[in-house]
């Protein structure tokens, strides 16, 4: 069967190529089609619901609001659901459910939404609003809107036209404001000033950074109907940190494929073989990146690392088929029946050594909870592109090969010599297998030496992305007023004001009876007054760790 690829690759060489060619188009093409996000879709298992209730203490929000909705959360019998708790507050009520990882969270939220919308609150209670903890619903940008006018006014005239503008964006899932006249009695401040947000969130199937481009080019053509003196100032954005860890992996892959097609021309030292055997490269991980894009998947940090592996890995194959290929060359047979020959000496043990290879990141993929949703996307990655080397090395490298290989002229005598890798490595081959035990003694404490170093390397489940942002909860006694709150807020902002008079702060951004809007669940108008966070921007040049 294997061979059967080569034999038919060798009789429609230029087919072969041709079909090439239109493979790595095709790739390009699903590059341009992917979408781009930090990290891979993640549905986790939780889903918040949350409802207001002005003016009632903590008492009252159990009794009349918690209770009933956890009261209606048990009749609804919904799949997957293991754990309820809640949390009661003046004015303000919680509850977080979680499912059994692999729930169907969207039909669990839509039928919460549905059948607690009809559950008879109290008057001026409600409404209740039913929120997944998937990144794909997170905000991606926030906007705080600043001018001369009073905050209802700013408020209006944000709705009128700002608001609009964006929501025509079809990728645009909502937009909402937060701040003046939320209806909560929410307050939000940026840079010590009283401030209207807006917080977009996009279509779970849209791409981060298109949308968040074509938010600012709205708002940017929205300004000119605005007031003098009306500012936006950028509080969280994705799109940037999406784009710089995008580009450094990018930069990684490409830096790792240079380096590969360096170290085979170094070995080889010849340019024909070494343009054969590269081509594996580009062709296998844009074959990959085209089944990708027809699995709906999504090129982010885990993918793009899974790429990087890759590209090492892909051109193995090649080098084996193109050597042999050489080899049988340069022994004096016909060129079309060297490759094929060549290639049906190794075919066997290059399946065998990819299949070894894949055996080792497939199983990635069959890891359930949250770990196996990160994982699986790069045990797939890896997969697409080492199969496709497999299947490049069997038919492309063989075409190629009979076309640009030839036979050198016949070597004299000194040119016989063992290659200078091979007279440098024979000498400690040599001591190594007449010295077995010391050797395999050596290889045993390099071993255990290296498990050693275990408790020394750190441990978490996700890396920093390196943002220079801070957040400030800031914490007030259970009951008090919102007066109360913004006294601690102002005594805060003070503090940050004079570090962005000193250059260390570019940004600071307060929230009172909000909540924070990026955290799981989200924080929806109407919070407790005595919530309170504060999301603080430092500059690129600012260590976070030593403020």
């Amino acid at each position: 069967m294997l061979i059967l690829l080569t034999r038919l690759a060798l009789r429609a060489r230029i087919a072969t190529l041709i079909l090439a060619v239109i493979i790595m188009a095709g790739g390009v093409f699903a590059l341009t089609r992917l979408q781009i996000e930090l990290l891979p879709d993640i549905d986790f298992p939780l889903v918040t619901i949350t409802a207001p209730h002005p003016g009632a203490d903590a008492e009252t929000v159990l009794n009349e609001v918690t209770i009933p909705l956890e009261e209606a959360l048990g009749r609804l019998n919904l799949l997957g659901l293991v754990k309820v708790r809640s949390v009661s507050v003046p004015g303000f009520s919680v509850i977080l459910t979680e499912f059994d990882f692999g729930a169907d969270m969207k039909a669990a939220a839509e039928t919460a939404t549905r059948e607690l919308n009809r559950l008879a609150l109290p008057a001026g209670a409600g409404p209740v609003l039913v929120q997944r903890a998937n990144p794909n619903e997170f905000p991606i940008l926030q906007l705080s809107v600043l001018g001369p006018m009073g905050p209802a006014e700013l408020h209006e005239l944000v709705a009128a036209e700002v608001l609009p503008a964006i929501r025509a964006i079809p990728e645009v899932l909502t937009v909402e404001t937060l701040g003046a006249l939320n209806g909560g009695g929410g307050i939000t401040r940026t840079n010590g000033q009283p401030s209207v947000s807006i917080v977009i969130v996009k279509d779970p199937d849209a791409n981060t950074v298109e949308v968040v481009d074509a938010v600012l080019q709205r708002v940017e053509a929205a300004k000119a109907n605005l007031p003098a003196g009306v500012e936006f100032i950028t509080i969280a954005n994705q799109a940037p940190d999406i784009e710089a860890s995008i580009g450094t992996l990018t930069r990684e892959v490409m830096l790792g494929a240079a380096l590969a097609v360096l170290v085979i021309f170094v070995f080889l030292l010849s340019v024909r073989p070494t343009v054969v055997t590269s081509v594996s490269i580009p062709l296998s991980l844009l074959a990959g990146l085209i089944v990708m894009q027809a699995q709906g998947m999504s090129l982010n940090i885990v993918t793009l690392g899974a790429l990087a592996i890759a590209a090492g890995r892909v051109v193995d194959d090649s080098i084996v088929v193109m050597e042999n290929i050489y080899r049988h060359i340069q022994m004096g047979e016909d060129r079309m029946v060297a490759a094929l020959a060549a290639t049906r000496e190794v075919a066997m043990p290059i399946l065998v050594s990819t299949l070894t290879t894949i055996a080792v990141f497939a199983p990635l993929g069959f890891i359930g909870g949250l770990i196996g949703t990160f994982f699986r996307p790069l045990a797939l990655t890896i997969t697409y592109a080492l199969l496709a080397s497999l299947v490049v090395a069997l038919t492309v490298v063989p075409a190629l090969g009979s076309i640009l290989i030839t036979r050198r002229v016949t070597p004299s005598q000194d040119d016989e010599r063992e290659p200078w890798l091979q007279r440098a490595y024979t000498p400690f081959l040599k001591w190594a297998l007449s010295h077995r035990v010391l050797t395999l003694m050596g290889a045993g404490v390099m071993f255990f030496a290296s498990l050693g170093l275990l408790p020394f390397i750190p441990f978490s489940f996700l890396p920093g992305f390196g943002q220079n942002v801070l957040e400030i909860s800031v914490h007030v006694p259970a009951g008090s007023s919102q007066a109360t709150t913004l006294e601690q807020l102002d005594e805060i902002e003070t503090t940050l004001a004079q570090l962005r008079l000193e250059g260390s702060v570019e940004v600071y951004h307060s929230q009172a009876g909000i909540g924070n809007i990026f955290a799981a669940g989200g924080g929806p108008p109407g919070a407790s007054p005595s919530a309170a966070t504060i999301q603080v921007r430092l500059r690129d040049d600012v260590d976070a760790n030593a403020m």
